[in-house]
């Protein structure tokens, strides 16, 4: 059986394209194509890059990625590390109260109900004084002036608040940025490399590997672009006050 470089190079040449224009038409570095191509998988970094870059490209060829995505994995795909689970108890332990400690607790509980009952009952049989007769007070009522009324409040105008967008590649691909309307970016990131944009309303991020971008707003993480290698737009708004 040929390897799934070699089915990807035969279906490529097939077509008559090359190793540029693969390049060109999905944003992939060349020397990724010729690792696909030449089965050195260990050259690109990370399994989900190389399913993801399969994809892509078989995507371009017009061939199912699916049998090539399922041999990689069977064959090439890197062990993941797993973590070993805390042991937990059980039984949760829980100080249990000294049993001499409850019989004092009742008997407090007990003296002070006597108490409050012994003092009920010297009240219900203690004679009740007489009360002295009521008298009426008339109180005059005061005058009361109008206000005049209140002018209705003034709509508060609403601005918006410049903010800074930073994005950080983690591998080398393509991003386009429009900042307010004008185009401000469309070309490859190189791997640790950091741009910043300041947006007065709006910033739109488009690439077709979003998870390989991180974002800092205002100079706090705010995560990925998104996740897989499919084309993605996203759009950050300046926040109104």
């Amino acid at each position: 059986m040929s390897s799934i470089g070699e089915l990807l190079a035969a279906e490529r040449e097939r077509k008559g394209k090359s190793i540029q224009d693969v390049e060109r038409a999905l944003k992939i570095r060349a020397k990724y194509v010729e690792a696909l191509e030449a089965d050195d998988f260990d050259a690109i970094p990370g399994d989900a890059y190389v399913t993801g870059f399969i994809k892509v490209y078989c995507e371009f060829l017009g061939i199912d990625p699916t049998p090539l995505i399922d041999g990689y994995r069977d064959g090439h795909e890197r062990p993941r590390l797993t973590m070993p689970q805390p042991v937990m108890s059980a039984r949760n332990e829980h100080p249990r109260i000294p049993r001499i400690l409850w019989i004092a607790l009742l008997a407090i509980a007990a003296v002070a109900f006597t108490g409050w009952l012994g003092m009920s009952l010297v009240s219900a049989l203690k004679p009740s004084t007489p009360t002295p007769e009521q008298t009426t007070t008339v109180v005059a009522e005061p005058t009361r002036t109008v206000s005049p009324p209140k002018p209705a409040p003034q709509p508060v105008k609403k601005t918006a608040r410049p903010f800074t967008m930073k994005v950080v590649a983690s591998a080398e691909h393509w991003l386009s940025v429009t900042v307010d309307g004008r185009k401000a970016y469309d070309d490859n990131l190189a791997a640790g490399q950091a741009m910043t944009w300041r947006v007065r309303k709006t910033i739109v991020l488009r690439t077709d590997a979003p998870e390989l971008f991180k974002l800092w707003r205002n100079g706090k993480y705010a995560g990925s672009l998104g996740t897989g290698f499919a084309l993605q737009t996203r759009r950050f708004k300046a926040l109104v006050k």
